[in-house]
C-alpha cells in the first residue's frame, strides 16, 4: 500500500487563510474606526454649537435689554419733565432751558436729539397762544402747521436749542404718523412711541421717533378720556435718532453680530430703524437657516412704549472661535487617519494576530484620548457646567469652574443634588426639570446657596443631551448677582428719586406760600384793614425768615449738585479762633429758638490755638446738625455742643434729648435725600443736611460719626484737624 504523501498546497491554503483573516481584521478596525470617528464628530459638534447657541442667545437677550434701559432713560426724563411742569403754573422758555441743560442730554441720553414740550392748542385759541409765546422770550415765533384740524400740538420749548431750531413752532398734529402718537398718549394716558419718522430737525434724515408723555393741568381729574382731554395742558417730547440710540452697544461684545430694528413686522415695507452693518439679511436669513441647522439667528420682540419692535440679531463670520469651530473637524480627520494607518498595517504586513491586537489596543487608546480631550473642553470651560440627571436632580458630572463657583470640592459635589443649593423646594426643581427634557423652556434664574452660605443671582441655560447612554442636563450656570443687584439699586434710586421730588416740591412751596401771603397782606391793607408797624414788621420778618429758609433748601441742592457731578467742595481755608465760631453759631440759636436750652462747653486752654478751616462752610455743618436736634427734640429739652481740643484737633459733640434712632437708621443717616423719619412731614428738610455736613468735614481732613438709640437721643461728633504750630 502506497503511503499518501502531504499536499504541497496545504501550506499556501494555510497563509491564505492567514492573510484573509488579516484583510478581515483590518477592514473591521477600519470600519469600526470611521463609526466611532463620526459618532465622536457628531457629538463633539453638537455640543460646540449648544455652547455657541447658548452664548448668541445670551447676547441676543442682553441687546434687548441694552435697548430697553436706554430707552427707559428717555422715558424717566420724560416723567421728570412733567413733574417739573406740574409744580409751575406756566413753565417759560429760559426755565426750561435751564432744566434741560441740567440734563446734560448729550452725554446721559444716546439718541436723543433733545426734550421739547408740546403746546396742546385749539386753532381757535392760535391768536392768544401766539401773543403770549412771543412774549415769554421768543418775539419771533412763528406756528408751522397746514390741514384744517381743530386742535394742534405746536412745539412751544425744544432744547438744547441751536440743533433743533427747525423744529420749533412746528405743528405735530398735522402729519398723520407723529398725530397718531399724540392721541395715543392721551387715550392709553401713557408713554406713547411713534412710529418711524424722519425728525425735522435731522439734517442727515435717518430714520428715528417720538416719545410722548401727556401733561395735565395739576389737580384736574383724569380717570376717562373726555376727562383727559379736557384737562390737557400738553406733552413733554423726545426726538430720538435711532442710530445715535444703538451707538456703542457692539462694544459689550466680543464677537460680530448684526442687529437689524423693524417698527412692529420685520416684513412690513418701510419699517426698518436701523441695521448695523449696512446690508440687510432679513427676508432670506430663514431660508439660509432652513438649509444650515448651525446657523446663529434670533428674532426677539420688544415691547416699547406701546409698540411693538423686532429685532433681527445675526451672527457674523467669525462669531465662533475658529479652534473650537474647527475642533469637530480635528477629532475626526485625526480618528479616521488613527483608523486607516490601522488598517493599512494590518493589511500590508500580515503581522501575527498578537501585533495586530496590540495595534488595535493602540489605535483604542488613542481613541480614548481623544475622548478624554472632548471631556477637558468640558472640565476646562471657565462657565461653570453641570451634567444633572433629570429624574432626581443628581449631579452626574461637573467641570472644575462649577467647584469653585458652588465652593464644594469635586468629589463631594458630585454626590451632591442641584436640589441641595438651590432655594426653589424639591417639588417645583422637579417639576422645572420635566420642562427641560419636554423642550418647554431651557432659560431660568434662580437664587443658589453655595458651600460659605452665600446666596448668589444665577442664569441658568439648561437643555437635555445623551450622555453614556442616558438622557442628562446638560446645564451652564452663570452668576448675574451683580446685575440684579444693579436693577435693585435701580429700583431703589427711581423710588428716592421720586421721595425727593416730591419733597423738595413741598419745602420749596411751604415758604413761598408763606412769602406770598403776607407780601399779599402788606401790599393790600384796604382789603384786610390796616396794620400797625408792629405788625407790618412782623410780617417783614416772616418774609426774611421764609427766604432764608428757601435760600438754605437752594443752597443744600447746590452744593449736592456740585458734589455728584464730580466737584470736590471748595474750600476758603483761615487760621480762625474756633471758640468764637462756637460761640457766635450758640448765640445764633438761643435768640431764634426760645423752646430749647443750648449748653455750650469749652476747654478753659483754648483760647489762643487756632484751627485752619473755612468758616463759612463750617457754620453750614454746625447749623445742619444743631437743625436736626432742634427739629427731632421735644420743647423744653437740653440740646448740648462740647468742644474738646486734642493734640490732633478739635472734637465737636452735638448731642440732644430727641426721639433717637435705630441701627438702621443711623446706617443710613450720610445717604442723600435720607429723612430718618420721612414719614413725619411735619419736619421739613430734603434730606442732604447730613450728607453735605459729611462732605465739608471729609474736605477738611476730618472725621463725624453718629450714636444713637430710639428714645434716648442722638450723639453726632465730628473731628477737626488743627493748624501746625
Amino acid at each position: 500500500m502506497t503511503a499518501v504523501q502531504p499536499s504541497s498546497s496545504a501550506p499556501a491554503i494555510q497563509s491564505h487563510r492567514k492573510v484573509r483573516r488579516y484583510r478581515v481584521v483590518a477592514i473591521g478596525l477600519l470600519v469600526i474606526g470611521i463609526i466611532f470617528a463620526l459618532a465622536l464628530w457628531y457629538f463633539t459638534r453638537l455640543t460646540v454649537h449648544k455652547s455657541e447657541k447658548v452664548r448668541f442667545d445670551h447676547y441676543a437677550e442682553m441687546i434687548k435689554e441694552l435697548l430697553g434701559e436706554r430707552i427707559d432713560e428717555h422715558i424717566s426724563a420724560l416723567h421728570g419733565m412733567r413733574a417739573f411742569i406740574n409744580a409751575s403754573e406756566r413753565v417759560t422758555r429760559a426755565e426750561w432751558a435751564r432744566y434741560v441743560s441740567d440734563l446734560d442730554v448729550d452725554r446721559h441720553f444716546a439718541g436723543a436729539l433733545g426734550f421739547s414740550f408740546i403746546r396742546y392748542v385749539r386753532r381757535d385759541e392760535l391768536g392768544p397762544f401766539l401773543t403770549a409765546t412771543r412774549a415769554d422770550g421768543a418775539p419771533d415765533f412763528q406756528i408751522n402747521t397746514s390741514g384744517s384740524y381743530p386742535d394742534l400740538g405746536i412745539i412751544e420749548f425744544i432744547q438744547p436749542l441751536e440743533q433743533n431750531r427747525a423744529a420749533v413752532g412746528y405743528d405735530l398734529g398735522q402729519e398723520t404718523v407723529r398725530r397718531q402718537a399724540l392721541v395715543a398718549a392721551v387715550d392709553q394716558d401713557q408713554v406713547m412711541l411713534s412710529s418711524r419718522v424722519i425728525l425735522i430737525q435731522d439734517e442727515q434724515k435717518q430714520p428715528g421717533f417720538l416719545l410722548l408723555l401727556p401733561v395735565y393741568n395739576p389737580g384736574a381729574a383724569i380717570a376717562t378720556r373726555d376727562q383727559r382731554w379736557s384737562a390737557l395742558r400738553g406733552w413733554v417730547g423726545a426726538s430720538i435718532r435711532v442710530n445715535n440710540l444703538l451707538s456703542g452697544i457692539d462694544s459689550y461684545f466680543d464677537s460680530p453680530l448684526d442687529i437689524e430694528i423693524f417698527d412692529g413686522s420685520a416684513d412690513t415695507p418701510n419699517s426698518q430703524l436701523y441695521d448695523a452693518d449696512g446690508k440687510l439679511r432679513s427676508g432670506r436669513t430663514r431660508a439660509l437657516t432652513d438649509q444650515n441647522q448651525q446657523g446663529l439667528h434670533s428674532q426677539v420682540a420688544l415691547e416699547v412704549a406701546g409698540r411693538i419692535w423686532t429685532l433681527n440679531i445675526i451672527a457674523l463670520p467669525g462669531f465662533t472661535q475658529p479652534i473650537e469651530h474647527h475642533t469637530p473637524e480635528i477629532l475626526l480627520a485625526g480618528s479616521l487617519l488613527l483608523s486607516l494607518l490601522a488598517a493599512l498595517l494590518v493589511a500590508s504586513y500580515g503581522k501575527p494576530l498578537e501585533q495586530a491586537q496590540a495595534l488595535a489596543e493602540k489605535m483604542t487608546a488613542d481613541l480614548r484620548a481623544s475622548e478624554q480631550r472632548f471631556h477637558r473642553m468640558f472640565r476646562d470651560h471657565k462657565s461653570a457646567m453641570l451634567l444633572v440627571a433629570p429624574a432626581d436632580g443628581r449631579i452626574i458630572d461637573a467641570n472644575d469652574a462649577a467647584s469653585r463657583f458652588y465652593g464644594y470640592p469635586m468629589k463631594q459635589l458630585k454626590k451632591m443634588s442641584v436640589d441641595n443649593f438651590n432655594l426653589l423646594s424639591p417639588e417645583e426643581m422637579a417639576a422645572i426639570r420635566q420642562k427641560i427634557v419636554a423642550g418647554e423652556t431651557r432659560i431660568f434664574e434662580f437664587r443658589h446657596k453655595l458651600a460659605s452660605g452665600d446666596i448668589r443671582d444665577v442664569e441658568v441655560h439648561s437643555s437635555p443631551i445623551e450622555f453614556e447612554r442616558q438622557i442628562a442636563l446638560f446645564s451652564i450656570i452663570h452668576d448675574i448677582t451683580s446685575e440684579k443687584t444693579a436693577e435693585r439699586n435701580l429700583i431703589e434710586m427711581d423710588r428716592m428719586k421720586n421721595e425727593f421730588i416730591s419733597t423738595a416740591a413741598h419745602e420749596l412751596r411751604t415758604p413761598l406760600s408763606a412769602i406770598m401771603g403776607f407780601t399779599e397782606l402788606l401790599l393790600t391793607p384796604e382789603a384786610f384793614g390796616s396794620f400797625s408797624e408792629a405788625q407790618k414788621k412782623e410780617f417783614l420778618g416772616q418774609v426774611y425768615e421764609r427766604g432764608e429758609a428757601l435760600s438754605r433748601i437752594i443752597d443744600e441742592m447746590l452744593d449736592i449738585s456740585r458734589i455728584e457731578s464730580g466737584h470736590p467742595v471748595n474750600l476758603d481755608l483761615h487760621p480762625v479762633d474756633f471758640r468764637d465760631v462756637l460761640i457766635k453759631v450758640l448765640e445764633f440759636y438761643r435768640l431764634h429758638d426760645k423752646t430749647h436750652l443750648f449748653h455750650l462747653v469749652l476747654p478753659d486752654d483754648a483760647a489762643t490755638r487756632p484751627v485752619t478751616i473755612d468758616r463759612q462752610r463750617i457754620n453750614q455743618v454746625l447749623e445742619n446738625l444743631l437743625s436736626n436736634a432742634v427739629k427731632y427734640s421735644p420743647h423744653g429739652s437740653d440740646i448740648c455742643i462740647e468742644a474738646i481740643l486734642h493734640p490732633q484737633g478739635w472734637e465737636v459733640r452735638i448731642e440732644d434729648k430727641g426721639i433717637g434712632m435705630t441701627p438702621e437708621q443711623v446706617d443710613r443717616i450720610f445717604d442723600k435725600f435720607y429723612r430718618a423719619n420721612a414719614a413725619n412731614t411735619a419736619v421739613g428738610g430734603l434730606g442732604l443736611g447730613m450728607s453735605i455736613a459729611k462732605q465739608i468735614v471729609d474736605a477738611h481732613g476730618g472725621k463725624i460719626t453718629v450714636k444713637s438709640h430710639p428714645g434716648q437721643g442722638t450723639q453726632v461728633c465730628f473731628i477737626l484737624p488743627t493748624a501746625p504750630d
